[in-house]
């Protein structure tokens, strides 16, 4: 416990005292005594006394108004005043804010070149005299990529024969072609922008 006895106390108001006494309460917590200049006597906590560099102490309340409350009884002259110590502590309240927003689509169009091979097959055809005389029609044949499909014909003599006049020969070629074209594609764009705030409704004190 700080020795502040004798030690000169100054209030708010800057009237002057003197502690006379430092004992503990009740709680535990050590209670300072001061003598008023004026007279009268008053104890408030001893932590509530703030100490400065010359040696003195000050109270931040005003000596002068406080009224002595003879605590001792028996009109000793021993006046006491107790004081409350009191603080303030943070109190947070939440509010929801209803915030808005408005989302819209845009289609935007663009056009871009697709150029894919495309395939396609040609037959080319081509006759083939032949000249040669045959029993029977020959059968259609493959040779490779060519179809060859005999043609004959009738000739007429004393007896008929048969003259194979020419072959046709059909021939399968792939060819590779390019045929760019333009082609519309569509994506759709999301623009997000903030809408004005809704103030909440004021709050009601309650009674």
């Amino acid at each position: 416990m700080t020795d502040l006895k004798g030690r000169t106390v100054t209030g708010a108001d800057g009237v002057e005292g003197r502690v006379v006494a430092v004992e503990p309460s009740a709680e535990g917590a050590p209670l300072a005594t001061i003598e008023r200049a004026g007279g009268g006597h008053l104890q408030v906590p001893q932590e509530s006394l703030t100490h400065h560099p010359d040696g003195s102490l000050r109270l931040p309340i005003n000596l002068a108004t406080i009224a002595a409350d003879d605590s001792t009884g028996g009109g000793t002259g021993h006046e006491k005043t107790r004081i409350p110590v009191v603080e303030e502590r943070p109190v947070v309240h939440k509010e929801a804010v209803e915030r808005r927003y408005r989302v819209t689509t845009r289609v935007r169009e663009e056009e871009e070149t697709v150029d894919e091979p495309l395939r396609r097959e040609e037959v080319e055809v081509r006759h083939v005299p032949i000249g040669s005389w045959v029993e029977a029609p020959p059968p259609i044949r493959q040779e490779g990529a060519t179809t060859v499909i005999p043609v004959v014909e009738e000739v007429l003599f004393v007896e008929k024969r048969l003259r194979l006049r020419e072959e046709v020969h059909v021939t399968k070629h792939r060819v590779e072609v390019r045929d760019p074209k333009a082609v519309t594609l569509r994506r759709e764009e999301v623009a997000v922008e903030p809408v004005e705030t809704v103030p909440p409704s004021p709050r009601v004190p309650s009674s």
